[in-house]
């Protein structure tokens, strides 16, 4: 029996002696495990895309764990995105489709060391009279509203039309302050630039109405353009007046109403109140004292009130006249 024990241990230790020299066995204590390489993938969904004529928005789904980009040839479709890494979702957007005839076209993907091929088409224009408006690339419903900056001369912004018949522009309400690319008469589609000429320097919002009609449609945009702040300033803030009152001035500008405070005896403005720009001419009496006058004035409005201080020069006596005359000299006689 021991020597049954001695031949199974021998045969054991070799057996272990086998596993790590690498004889027939899965590695040895030498060797390097080396993972399998990433395997790059690129799917994309669906791969045929078909769009009503009127402007339409369908997504692409990408699958990948790799950088791809899209190429895309076809003016009458935009991407939202055309490059990108890993999975993604891509809005289409295709344009109006005016014409009688079918828009056809591909988008080629590429990444992962394939390409991917999508068909897209575009039905025909509708038959029957069609006018939409759009705003940012949102159709409205029937109403939309535009704000403008008080401050926002030379500012421009733009809606589209989307028709196959004639359509009408027409504005009402204060328009002073802007103006359109487009207005009056107008068929298919356009796009039509407002362009702010004016800034608001009053007090009051100013408003105005586009209405768009065509194809037994309205659309009505309303335009703001916001009221300016509220503002008032003095051309001075000190004047001098003659001793024997010469008129001064000063000029108020401002958008708003404003007052003023006068509580000097020898002396009176031209205007008390009023609003907006403005000139005041000061009239004081003559001064027959010896010391100077000095008074204020303020003007008051858009939250603000304004000191301006008046002075006026004393009457300097002259030597010889009157009860100012020096003494006379007695001529002595020889």
């Amino acid at each position: 029996m021991k020597r049954r024990y001695t031949i199974y241990i021998y045969a054991m230790a070799a057996l272990l002696t086998a596993a790590c020299s690498g004889n027939g066995y899965p590695f040895s204590a030498d060797e390097t495990i080396t993972p399998e390489p990433h395997m790059e993938t690129l799917t994309v969904t669906p791969t045929e895309i078909t769009f009503e004529a009127f402007r339409e928005s369908k997504t692409l789904t990408i699958t990948s764990n790799t950088s791809w980009y899209i190429s895309n040839s076809n003016q009458w479709l935009a991407c939202s995105n055309t490059n990108g890494s890993g999975d993604a979702t891509i809005t289409l957007t295709a344009a109006d489709n005016t014409s009688d005839s079918e828009r056809n076209g591909i988008l080629t993907i590429e990444g992962g060391g394939k390409i991917i091929t999508v068909k897209v088409k575009q039905k025909t224009a509708i038959v029957d009279d069609f006018l939409r408006l759009a705003v940012d690339n949102t159709d409205i419903a029937s109403t939309t509203s535009m704000t403008f900056k008080a401050e926002s001369k030379d500012s421009k912004t733009t809606f589209d039309i989307a028709s196959n018949t004639t359509w009408t522009i027409a504005k009402s309400g204060d328009t002073s302050w802007f103006m359109l690319s487009k207005e009056g008469q107008g068929s298919n589609n356009a796009t039509v630039t407002i362009t702010v000429t004016a800034d608001n320097v009053t007090t009051s919002n100013k408003t105005a109405t586009l209405t768009i009609t065509g194809a037994q449609k309205t659309f009505t945009i309303y335009l703001t353009q916001r009221a300016a702040e509220e503002y008032l300033t003095v051309d001075k803030t000190a004047i001098t007046i003659a001793v024997d009152g010469n008129a001064k001035s000063f000029n108020i500008s401002s958008n708003t109403s404003w007052s003023i405070t006068n509580t000097n005896t020898w002396l009176s403005c031209s205007k008390n109140d009023g609003t907006g720009d403005d000139t005041i001419t000061l009239t004081a009496t003559k001064n027959t004292g010896t010391a100077e006058r000095k008074g204020t004035i303020t003007i008051q409005g858009a939250g603000k009130t304004i000191t301006i201080n008046v002075t006026q020069s004393a009457d300097t006596p002259i030597p010889g006249e009157g009860d100012n005359e020096l003494p006379q000299t007695t001529r002595r006689q020889l």
